[in-house]
């Protein structure tokens, strides 16, 4: 379960019911604020010149112009650096942002930077109904944070190869997780279905993406799976043949900062390659509004 979460709003203003201007003028604070301070962690070793393209990923607010040009000028990238901003993917969006710098890369070279910043607690809701048991699940389990990783072409063993993407959603789902607009405000979605939805849907892309690679289950030596929540993950292993061993970062992450929707995955991988001595096969997957759900398979060279 979950021990401990962070947030960036100053928990004294919910005593009076902040508006959605002010939690919003906390969000574009703090996802550039936190997100520029995860790249500028991610990008130590590097030429910063080198960085050619950057997408940021959230859910928890909107800014226009997106915070990818405020964290931009915070770092001082290039003037000349392609811009893409993912919004409304809620916890999945880390690997379509992966994704999307890893073809940048594919197609320039360079350096691409993948940041995901989310401030959920700049969607707190005034909820007077004691009975709504989803927004008290969300309001419990989310947190706030920020992850980056720097994608780009070199020899290094230690860094892994991402091998190959794959994605899925059943339009039939769609309504059960994200965000819906109630009195000006956004307020979580989190059916009580989620954990039994969800899980299959895992297998099934986990299972597509290992089909097209020649490999199994077996074969995946690493697993870092977005959470979600304890019921989730328990889930997802059934599905999968885990055990908590084989997601044990997953569950650590969640024990020790909560679910930072997309900025899990990256607090999961960064404690995957720090504490594991990783070699071989890797698998990341998400899940996320829409109900919809991502993979990654990634290798480790020997």
């Amino acid at each position: 379960g979950i021990e401990r979460r962070y947030g960036y709003v100053d928990p004294t203003i919910y005593k009076r019911e902040p508006s959605w201007q002010e939690l919003t003028e906390w969000y574009k604070r703090g996802a550039v604020e936190l997100g520029a301070k995860a790249a500028r962690q991610a990008l130590e070793g590097y030429n910063i010149q080198d960085v050619g393209q950057i997408t940021f990923v959230s859910v928890s607010g909107y800014q226009c112009p997106a915070p990818s040009y405020a964290i931009a000028a915070e770092l001082g990238l290039r003037s000349d650096v392609v811009h893409s901003n993912i919004l409304g993917q809620g916890c999945q969006a880390a690997l379509p942002g992966a994704e999307r710098a890893y073809d940048h890369v594919k197609s320039h070279g360079g350096l691409a930077l993948s940041v995901s910043a989310e401030i959920c607690s700049a969607t707190w809701f005034p909820q007077h109904n004691e009975r709504d048991l989803e927004y008290i699940v969300s309001a419990s389990i989310f947190a706030d944070g920020a992850t980056a990783a720097v994608i780009g072409l070199d020899d290094n063993p230690h860094h892994p190869e991402i091998i190959d993407f794959e994605s899925y959603y059943d339009p039939k789902y769609l309504d059960l997780l994200g965000y819906t607009w109630v009195d000006g405000r956004l307020k979580v979605k989190l059916s009580m279905d989620v954990p039994k939805v969800v899980p299959p849907l895992i297998r099934r892309t986990v299972d597509i993406i290992l089909k097209r690679n020649s490999l199994s289950r077996s074969d995946i030596s690493h697993w870092m799976i977005h959470p979600g929540g304890k019921t989730v993950l328990e889930n997802v292993e059934k599905e999968l043949e885990l055990t908590q061993k084989q997601t044990c970062w997953s569950w650590e992450v969640m024990k020790k900062f909560g679910n930072m929707s997309s900025s899990t995955l990256g607090a999961i991988a960064k404690m995957t390659q720090q504490y594991d001595n990783p070699s071989g096969w890797g698998v990341a997957a998400t899940m996320g509004a829409g109900t919809a759900v991502n993979a990654c398979l990634v290798r480790w060279r020997e």
